[in-house]
């Protein structure tokens, strides 16, 4: 995996569904979906720093 997608469903800047589509032109990218985070708040997810 050379390219890992990491976005929130609740983002209000950028939707979700650029992800998924970003998602679907790259079928060897990994992603992790997080529910409940604003734009760019990922990093206050308990897991992100694993």
């Amino acid at each position: 995996m050379s390219l890992l997608l990491l976005h929130s469903t609740s983002d209000q800047v950028v939707p979700f569904e650029h992800a998924e589509t970003l998602a679907a032109s790259y079928p060897d990218a990994g992603s992790w979906e997080i529910e409940g985070y604003g734009h760019v708040e990922a990093y206050n997810h308990p897991a992100y720093r694993q």
